[in-house]
Parts: structure tokens; C-alpha cells; sequence
């Protein structure tokens, strides 16, 4: 949290007349501090079942923020993923545009709570369990400035998967009793 601050400057003003006097004042300057946004609880997604192709999520966020303490009073309506294990993140279901990660990635807008657009989630092959997505929330006014790293944690769950005959089946023996 970086805090507002008062601030006095003298200016000086020189004509470029030797007949004229210089001119100061005292100007009062006022520096608005700009906290970062709070991303809230972690998020829970459940019902993703393994090996069913890239399925929709919908996290809801909790967002929250001093607005008096950011800078023109904007509410934080925009996060960016960091980090995901076990799969990865899609804006289609066609799994054509996938979405970039990272510190620098790209600004996921929120509207109400809930993402702008879909997201769709591909777990990696045959994985069932938890997978941890990290993200922050960004500053409206200083896009540099992120919030803690905050997590959404997506539930997996294991498909009974078909029986599968291994081995070369041509080549079969057979026991007579």
C-alpha cells in the first residue's frame, strides 16, 4: 500500500527583462497513493471429468478494493493467469486459442464476478485429481501493479476408463483338458 502524501514546491519565475523582479509561489501538491487489489478467497471449480475434451469453467470472483486508495477510484475488473499444472487453458472449445500465461499475459476481464467469454479447461491425458491455476487481480490505474497471487482450484475427476486387451491377439494358445 503506498500512502498519500502533501507536498510543497517553491517555483521561481525570472523575467528575461533586467528591469523586472522575480516572482515564487508555493505550490500544494497532493500525491495519491495507489494500493494494490485484493483478489479475495481462493475459488473452488468442481464437476471437470477427465478424458472428456476441453470443458467450459466459471469461476466467480471476489474481488475487492479500497477504492479510495486507487488512483480516479476504479474498481479492479481484470486478472491475469500465472500459472496452471496438469492442463491448459483455451478462449475456444476448438482449443485454437489458447490463453497466454504469465506476469506479462494477457488482461482477462471480469464483468459482475464471472469472466468476459468463455474459458475452456483441457486436463492433461488420464489426469484425475486437484489441478492449481494461480492468478492476480491488475490495478486499473497501474497495470504493473498486481495484487497477491491468489489460486482457483479445479477438481478432476476420474472416469472409469474401457478394459483395454494388450498384446497381439493372433498368436493364441489353447489348453485341452
Amino acid at each position: 500500500e503506498t500512502p498519500s502524501e502533501s507536498l510543497s514546491v517553491v517555483v521561481t519565475v525570472n523575467d528575461q527583462d533586467a528591469e523586472t523582479v522575480g516572482a515564487s509561489s508555493e505550490i500544494d501538491l497532493e500525491i495519491l497513493g495507489n494500493a494494490a487489489p485484493d483478489p479475495g478467497s481462493n475459488i473452488d471449480v468442481t464437476g471437470l471429468q477427465e478424458d472428456a475434451g476441453p470443458q467450459q469453467i466459471t469461476p466467480v470472483f471476489e474481488i475487492f478494493s479500497d477504492l479510495e486508495e486507487n488512483l480516479g477510484g476504479q474498481a479492479p475488473n481484470q486478472i491475469r493467469i500465472l500459472s496452471i499444472d496438469s492442463g491448459v487453458l483455451y478462449h475456444d472449445i476448438a482449443m485454437e486459442s489458447p490463453v497466454i500465461l504469465g506476469e506479462d499475459g494477457e488482461a482477462l476481464t471480469i464483468s459482475g464476478g464471472e469472466l468476459e467469454g468463455a474459458i475452456y479447461f483441457e486436463p492433461t491425458a488420464d489426469f484425475s485429481g486437484d489441478v492449481s491455476l494461480l492468478y492476480v487481480v491488475v490495478d486499473p490505474a497501474i497495470s504493473t501493479l498486481n495484487s497477491n497471487p491468489a489460486s482457483i482450484t479445479i477438481n478432476v475427476q476420474n472416469i472409469n476408463d474401457a478394459p483395454e486387451i494388450v498384446g497381439d491377439l493372433s498368436e493364441r494358445s489353447y489348453v485341452e483338458e
